[in-house]
């Protein structure tokens, strides 16, 4: 079963490790997984896992919306390994899928800073992990956020020395050493495709490094953008999709999903 951690401004981070396939947040005292505050809904959101272990992210609330992967979300949205999800003013929730993973997100909490939006007016904190923060009342990419917090060792904020933090810190961001991952049956990791900044990895088409199984025409292409790689689709049909969402273009993170049809990759940092 997968855990949370779960970051809060002024308190170390926590994991919860809830032993269902669906598992209710909220403010509620019934709730699988209890968060404070005025912002937090009774009940907020529901993860749950299908039977093929995909994981859905679900927001309850009529009047709270939370926001996924840096997408205002009001319905449902599809999570990985790494997925970041908002919960009112105060809450960031990091999905890990081993223990060794909740670690590592763990040392993320030293850049958790506050913000505000200059649509709305909205204040409260994002993850600075995040190119293009959303906030979660407009939706709005306006978001200002503060200078990042420097990490320091005795902070109870972070597990991690200030050294370790901010290796880790660059590392998630910058994602320089990445691969796409195809991903075979029984979600075991195939072929691999390394990426570089200075090339172009295509995705299906004549030639293509990327044999896009079952298609003929179209392709797909990861290109770097001086702060992720990016996949854009030249494809009509099948639409590409990334952790579930119809898309065209969109910024990958580690533990990203992308599909083309029948095929699955994952991106992956060392």
């Amino acid at each position: 079963m997968p855990i949370l951690v779960i970051h809060q401004m002024g308190r170390p981070p926590r994991r919860e490790a809830p032993t269902t396939t669906l598992v209710r947040i909220g403010r509620g005292p019934r709730n699988d997984v209890v968060l404070e505050g005025a912002t937090v809904s009774r009940t907020h959101l529901t993860l749950a896992a299908d039977p093929h272990g995909t994981w859905t992210a679900v927001c309850v609330s009529h009047r709270n919306p939370i926001v996924v992967d840096g997408q205002l979300v009001t319905g449902g949205a599809r999570i990985a390994e790494g997925s970041e999800i908002l919960v009112g003013k105060e809450h960031l929730l990091v999905f890990a899928q081993s223990s060794v993973k909740a670690t590592e997100y763990m040392g993320q909490a030293g850049y958790f800073a506050r913000s505000t939006c200059g649509g709305c007016g909205w204040t409260g904190v994002v993850s600075t992990l995040r190119r293009e923060p959303v906030c979660l009342q407009c939706g709005s990419t306006a978001v200002k956020v503060e200078s990042a917090p420097t990490a320091r060792a005795d902070e109870p904020t972070t597990t991690m020395s200030a050294f370790e933090a901010e290796a880790g810190f660059f590392r998630l961001r910058n994602a320089t050493r990445s691969a796409l991952e195809r991903i075979e049956k029984g979600d075991e990791p195939g072929e691999r495709f390394e990426l570089a900044e200075d090339k172009v990895l295509v995705i299906g088409g004549s030639g293509a490094p990327v044999e896009l199984r079952g298609l003929t025409l179209g392709s797909a292409k990861v290109t770097w953008n001086g702060n992720y790689f990016s996949v854009e689709s030249a494809l009509t049909f099948p639409a590409m999709r990334v952790n579930g969402e119809k898309t065209k273009l969109s910024n990958l993170r580690h533990g990203d999903l992308l599909e083309i049809g029948s095929n699955r990759f994952r991106l992956v940092t060392k």
